[in-house]
């Protein structure tokens, strides 16, 4: 179908994993989003990361320094939060994501 696989990294900057996404620093996060913490750096700046959304900010970027747009690609990958373990949840899991950014919108016809 012409995505590409990206696989981002499982530490991620607190900019990255929230900033980016529109999530700001002192904002009440969803306890869906509360994270383990790691000591690289300053206190609460890197996280492992709690969704595969941060490999999306990073291909943007890459296809705007390197003028690659657009951009079709998939994002799987290992996620993590603080999650009581039961039946249905472990501090982690994986997860896959879709992006797709194009120059300019077309018009397209979609059949099923």
């Amino acid at each position: 179908m012409g995505f590409t696989v990206s696989e981002g990294p499982e530490v991620e900057s607190d900019w990255y994993n929230f900033e980016a996404l529109n999530i700001p620093t002192g904002a009440p996060r969803p306890w869906s989003l509360d994270t383990f913490y790691v000591d690289l750096g300053e206190p609460e700046t890197v996280v492992l990361r709690t969704h595969t959304s941060p490999t999306q900010i990073h291909l943007m970027e890459e296809g705007v320094a390197n003028d690659s747009l657009p951009i079709h690609s998939v994002m799987p990958g290992r996620c993590y939060r603080r999650d009581t373990p039961d039946s249905r949840h472990l501090a982690t899991f994986h997860q896959i994501e879709g992006l797709v950014v194009d120059r300019a919108s077309r018009s397209r016809t979609w059949r099923a």
